[in-house]
């Protein structure tokens, strides 16, 4: 194989890499933060379901009294868990490569308008830390599946993609 598909595939491993652990990463910090805002969550609804089916307030008036700023950190966690979850589900398929970049994209610019009270600091920068290495592993992942699979192996049948082994545990050399 020439140099450049070695290069080509070292730069895809490092590619899953970043996205493996980024998705990982980022479903374990912001799924952490969801659990522990589970409370501040169950204190409004509370509220509103006594009102609503308790008190027999109108629906729409009770939902007049929810604070809905309470719900807007919540809301950015779960959208990173599933954004996570997506990212590690759909590694290798290019469309969802596209949206992993989108969506990084689009939850990093929208964590600079979310406040936190837990931390604001450490957890932004863990938080977009993960984002970005979804982002970086999106990209060169997409540049691998354009470059390596539409080109080399079309012009190269004799390219065969092998996967990281870093132990030897495929080896065909059993001495």
């Amino acid at each position: 194989m020439s140099l450049g598909g070695e290069i080509i595939l070292t730069a895809n491993n490092i590619g899953r890499r970043m996205l493996f652990w980024g998705a990982l990463a980022l479903i374990a910090i912001t799924g952490y933060e969801l659990i522990v805002r589970i409370d501040a969550m169950i204190r409004p609804l509370s509220m509103f379901f006594r009102m609503w089916i308790g008190e027999k307030v109108p629906f729409t008036r009770a939902l007049s009294y929810i604070d809905w700023k309470t719900f807007e950190r919540p809301a950015y966690l779960l959208f990173c868990v599933v954004s996570g979850i997506i990212s590690l589900l759909g590694r290798n398929k290019p469309f969802i490569l596209i949206c992993n970049m989108v969506l990084s994209v689009a939850l990093f610019l929208l964590s600079q308008l979310v406040e936190t009270l837990i931390f604001p600091d450490v957890f932004k920068t863990l938080t977009n830390t993960a984002l970005v290495l979804v982002f970086l592993g999106s990209c060169i992942r997409m540049v691998y599946y354009f470059y390596y699979k539409k080109k080399v192996i079309k012009n190269d049948r004799t390219a065969v993609y092998r996967p990281y082994d870093p132990f030897n545990i495929h080896s065909n050399n059993d001495k």
